[in-house]
């Protein structure tokens, strides 16, 4: 089943819940185990925390025995809730990214109020189960509340007590299925679109099979739940976005720094000291980083004079590109660097050459890229080609040259942050640097000829 929610009255990304077989549970057991094997620790500390849970529901219900089975199928209503930290390692393992306790600890953290709320709504269905089934059984059948034994052993086998326990299991029944209900699509919809937990519910209760349309998807069928959500403020949207897409972040190692207080620790890749938020000219009042959204930022180490104030939504692309000299987009500024070392390479009548995941990867390491040329040593040409080409894209991330014939050139293309009408101290630098890894190379070479 595919579940579309529209914010609103338009439509937001869907959530696809996909018809599995009876079968398929078993699948996802194995998978589980393989979780198990390769995230030991952190499967085994959630693990723990139901087991916790449980002993502390036992604990509490210890001189009321009638209510264990109602504790039990209460604990198993929770079981969306609680196995939020073990799908989120699943997922984590399946996408490569970082696993860990505190990785799988995210949905629950960047959606505890929402699921805490939808958490109580099951703790008062289920405490809602204990009363009617207590006043049921004394009431209507003036019997009380079967024992453990009298439940599991003899109740069933005892004419006196077997409508009583009949009518007790037909009131689990009917409140697994109020709870099956308001629980088909409330988690996987408050972990995954952020909805609020009463958003969440509702979609889920009207998500009944005669509101269900059949769509393709060009391999398989689907079921697909269309409704209309009312909106949120803007700033609830987009810090649930930021927060989420920081933590998605693929950092395997973060850095800890402090801000300009002087006491609050923040954990990032490299230190961030501005945050710009706006809709039109407003600011969007969101937080991370320890920052507080503003208006102001910065712009290229060198070639900015100070800080840079953005005066809209619409205008600060072209005011980080003329004023801050920083072009804020990835693909612009490949497409800069690629028409400079075309450009470079046509004035030498030479070749360049380009591999799109060097290329790539320069473009992430600069805010203004400028090309300019620099070489090595010809006695370095003695060193099969493959060796030095290797050397300058992986260890310098430079462009070799080649001649028409496809020889390669003791000169490169390199793409520098600063732009300088007198590039000098820039190309000799690397010219420095890049001889010493050729030497190497050549020294080995020697060697191994």
């Amino acid at each position: 089943m595919t579940v579309t929610i529209h914010a609103a009255g338009h439509p937001s990304a869907r959530v696809g819940i996909e018809p599995v077989s009876i079968l398929r549970p078993f699948t996802w057991l194995w998978r589980g185990a393989g979780d198990l094997v390769h995230c030991g620790a952190a499967s085994v500390a959630h693990g723990l925390l139901m087991v916790l849970l449980g002993w502390m529901l036992l604990l509490m219900l210890g001189n009321h025995p009638y209510f264990v089975v109602a504790a039990i199928s209460g604990f198993l209503l929770f079981a969306p809730v609680m196995t939020t930290g073990h799908v989120e390692l699943s997922r984590r393992r399946a996408e490569r990214d970082a696993v860990g306790f505190n990785e799988s600890l995210s949905p629950l953290v960047n959606n505890h109020g929402p699921l805490l709320r939808f958490g109580a709504v099951l703790a008062a269905l289920t405490l809602a189960w204990f009363a009617a089934s207590e006043a049921m059984l004394r009431t209507v059948f003036a019997v009380q509340a079967p024992s453990i034994a009298e439940t599991y052993y003899i109740g069933f086998l005892d004419n006196a007590h077997r409508e009583a326990i009949v009518a007790y299991v037909a009131a689990g029944g009917l409140l697994a299925l109020v709870v099956l209900a308001i629980s088909v699509v409330t988690v996987p919809l408050i972990v995954d679109r952020h909805l609020r937990a009463g958003e969440a519910i509702r979609a889920s209760l009207a998500a009944a099979p005669a509101d269900l349309a059949r769509e393709s998807d060009g391999k398989q069928e689907v079921l697909v739940y269309a409704g209309v959500r009312p909106g949120e403020p803007l700033h609830a949207g987009l810090q649930a976005a930021l927060d989420e897409a920081l933590a998605k972040l693929p950092i395997p190692k973060v850095m800890s720094y402090q801000l300009e207080d002087g006491t609050t620790t923040v954990q990032f890749v490299r230190p961030a000291h501005r945050l710009v938020a706006l809709h039109g000219h407003a600011v969007v009042p969101v937080h991370a980083l320890g920052l507080e959204a503003g208006t102001k930022t910065f712009g290229h180490r060198f070639h900015c004079a100070g800080e840079v104030a953005i005066h809209s939504a619409d205008t600060w692309v072209e005011q980080l590109r003329t004023e801050g000299k920083v072009i804020a987009s990835f693909d612009q500024r490949r497409e800069r660097i690629a028409a400079l070392l075309t450009r470079a390479a046509e004035e030498r009548q030479a070749r360049v050459l380009m591999p799109e995941e060097l290329l790539d990867e320069v473009t992430a390491l600069v805010e203004w890229p400028v090309v300019y040329e620099s070489g090595f040593e010809a006695e370095f040409l003695d060193v099969p080609a493959e060796c030095l080409v290797l050397t300058m894209q992986r260890n310098q991330k430079y462009f070799a040259l080649t001649d028409a014939q496809g020889k390669l050139l003791n000169r490169f293309l390199l793409v520098s942050h600063i732009e300088t009408a007198d590039p000098a101290a820039i190309v000799a630098g690397n010219a420095r640097v890049v001889r010493a890894r050729l030497a190497d190379a050549k020294f080995f070479y020697d060697q191994d000829r």
